[in-house]
């Protein structure tokens, strides 16, 4: 069964705006901002019977409009729609008119290094621009970009992962390898500091045994790419989890003061005097890519020049 025509907002702004102007339809349609011919046409509507307003709602006496009973009856349930409505467009015109021109989410480690690099030479170029930068956990940020919270992003989880947390095609990019690495500090208990100058510069996560570790948090994306590769390589009974905190240099704070040993990205564990080992390239475990992810340009839309400009500054300033 097709559904029935309804009544337009336009429609019902019409027949507030005309009762505003104490049924002077000229004046209306300057309010309105439609041609006399629009006007007469939803004033035809209005004032006779027809699929959308079953009873006639408007009458003319003279040269003016008025109300008919039915009319009357409904004017107080269309003035809340209308006022509802036009609240509603104001509070989106306004968070349009405070919206970023550019927007983008990645890490704390990346908005301090190579993103950073490439918003300074970005701003000379258009020092006009208003951008937005956040640093939500991995997750939010592929959320952000699929949903339009984010025109880009940084992130270090997996493409599948990227599509599964999505729930869309989102366009992926890697921009550099990021190795994990083993770091500890000199402040670390004896036997623990002396057992880790002893590994070899490449290690295994069999090497791991026997050492407190600090890790990310259990839903950080490369935590549970760890993870994944720790019950592969079935040592997820053997390894001693000391502490999981959140954020490459809380981490990094925390093996400084001896805590143990910290698993990190290699980017953040560099000009850290720290020692470290790297974690080195196995079956089920690869070095992480930092990934910049975006929406598909469809066919019938144009990315903005000064989106692609930024993308292709932050790639040139990514480490190589």
């Amino acid at each position: 069964m097709p559904r029935p025509p309804r009544l337009s907002l336009d429609m019902m702004e019409t027949l507030v705006i005309l009762f505003e102007c104490e049924g002077d339809a000229s004046l209306a349609a300057d309010m309105l901002e439609i041609n006399q011919p629009s006007m007469s046409k939803r004033l035809g509507i209005l004032q006779h019977s027809n699929p959308l307003a079953r009873y006639p709602w408007l009458e003319k006496q003279g040269k003016l409009w008025v109300l008919t009973p039915e009319g009357e009856r409904n004017l107080p349930a269309i003035r809340d729609i209308v006022r509802t409505a036009r609240n509603l467009q104001e509070d989106l015109d306004e968070r349009v008119e405070r919206a970023p021109d550019i927007s983008i989410a990645c890490g704390q480690l990346a908005v301090q290094t190579f993103v950073r690099h490439a918003l300074l030479k970005f701003r000379k170029r258009n020092p006009e621009l208003r951008i937005r930068v956040s640093t939500p956990r991995g997750e939010e940020r592929i959320l952000g970009v699929a949903t339009g919270h984010y025109d880009i992003a940084i992130v270090t989880h997996d493409e599948a992962d990227i599509l599964n947390i999505a729930k869309r095609p989102l366009h992926v990019e890697d921009l550099f390898e990021d190795p994990w690495v083993a770091t500890c500090s000199n402040k670390a208990p004896h036997e623990i500091r002396q057992k880790f100058k002893d590994l070899p510069d490449k290690i295994s996560f069999a090497d791991l045994v026997g050492f407190p570790l600090l890790l990310p948090e259990p839903d950080a994306g490369m935590r549970k790419k760890f993870d994944r590769a720790v019950i592969a390589a079935g040592l997820q009974d053997k390894l001693s989890v000391r502490m999981e905190l959140g954020g490459w240099n809380t981490l990094l704070e925390f093996v400084k003061d001896g805590w143990g040993v910290g698993i990190v990205s290699r980017q953040s564990s560099l000009n850290q005097k720290l020692m470290t080992k790297e974690l080195q390239a196995e079956k089920d475990w690869q070095p992480a890519a930092v990934r910049l992810i975006s929406r598909p340009v469809d066919d019938d839309q144009t990315e903005s020049t000064s989106l692609q400009e930024l993308t292709e500054l932050i790639k040139e300033a990514s480490p190589k």
